[in-house]
């Protein structure tokens, strides 16, 4: 890749056909335009002797000028311009992914994607292999693993299925997978983080500091995940409870309680203050809507955190008693 300034080039050696823009010039002006064909009739023998309109010897100088400009923008065009392209990657190594893919990541998901494409695509331009190293465990049971040294094609052919999965990230077992890894070179780690802290993240970017320069990357405050926590009885209502990442200022959402086939039960706004990272709201229901609540999810939020399935224990009966 080849900058000139704020705009580079990814395949700079198609430049070179600029060269014969002026040999295409000189074609252009010494080319007479096609002959015209004009039908002479004998009985017209006199007419027309004066056309009005007159055939040039030569291409005029502004239609030379036009279809040079279009080869020339067309020779750009296939050496792929960038526009203030994305700083390249440092060391020697190769471009290392980090990629927390749990419950967390799926708010930001088409963002995320985003960002590793463009990673990708600046790795396929350097010519770097890659790792990718998904912390949160497969379905299959298998551990935490990294991958193997990939070209930028494959990586990403990987990435594109990659999906967020329903349950937690585990950055022990990141850790672990790290420990046996060998780089050669000094590697960019990017860590594509899903913003909630624990006790091994401090440990897992001590160790991707270890391969080189390490860059981590999550979503800003109001983007990131939030949870809703099993409600709370008193008897006669329900305290329906959401969490969020961190205190960023007052925000506000919607609880939607719904029943088995879909149904809504309840809408609940819910505010957090400015200082705080857990809501609470109140709501009373009939014994009878009450019972019928299976589900209740953050309106217009769809990630397994996000929604909170009720069983029996969270309904009131009636009870009769009976006596003689």
């Amino acid at each position: 890749m080849v900058n000139f300034g704020p705009l580079a080039f990814a395949q700079p050696w198609l430049l070179a056909a600029l060269i014969g823009l002026p040999l295409l010039w000189w074609l252009l002006r010494v080319t007479p335009p096609s002959p015209r064909t004009i039908r002479f009739p004998a009985i017209r023998l006199l007419l027309g002797l004066t056309s009005p309109e007159e055939t040039p010897a030569r291409t005029p100088w502004w239609l030379v000028l036009l279809r040079m400009t279009v080869i020339a923008l067309i020779v750009l065009a296939l050496a792929q311009p960038l526009l203030n392209p994305s700083a390249r990657l440092t060391g020697s190594g190769p471009l290392l992914l980090v990629i927390d893919d749990g419950w967390a990541a799926a708010r930001q998901w088409n963002q995320r994607q985003a960002t590793i494409e463009s990673l990708l695509s600046q790795a396929e331009r350097e010519q770097r292999p890659v790792v990718l190293l998904p912390t949160a465990p497969p379905a299959s049971g298998e551990p935490v693993a990294a991958s193997g040294l990939l070209a930028a094609r494959e990586a990403r052919r990987l990435t594109q299925s990659l999906e967020p999965k329903p349950w937690p990230i585990d950055r022990a077992a990141a850790l672990a997978a790290l420990q046996d890894l060998e780089i050669e070179g000094s590697a960019h780690a990017f860590w594509l983080s899903d913003g909630l802290g624990d006790a091994e993240s401090e440990a897992l970017a001590t160790r991707l500091q270890g391969f080189g320069r390490l860059d981590v990357l999550r979503d800003p405050d109001g983007k990131l995940p939030r949870l809703v926590l099993p409600p709370e009885s008193d008897g006669i209502a329900l305290t329906l409870r959401a969490r969020r990442a961190v205190a960023f200022g007052e925000e506000n959402l919607a609880l939607v309680a719904t029943a088995d086939d879909g149904r809504l039960v309840s809408r609940t706004p819910v505010t957090f203050a400015a200082d705080q990272t857990e809501a609470s709201a109140r709501v009373e229901l009939p014994a009878e809507l009450r019972n019928r609540i299976a589900r209740i999810n953050i309106e217009g939020e769809r990630q397994a955190g996000a929604m909170l399935l009720l069983d029996e224990r969270r309904r009131r009966r009636p009870v009769g008693l009976v006596s003689d």
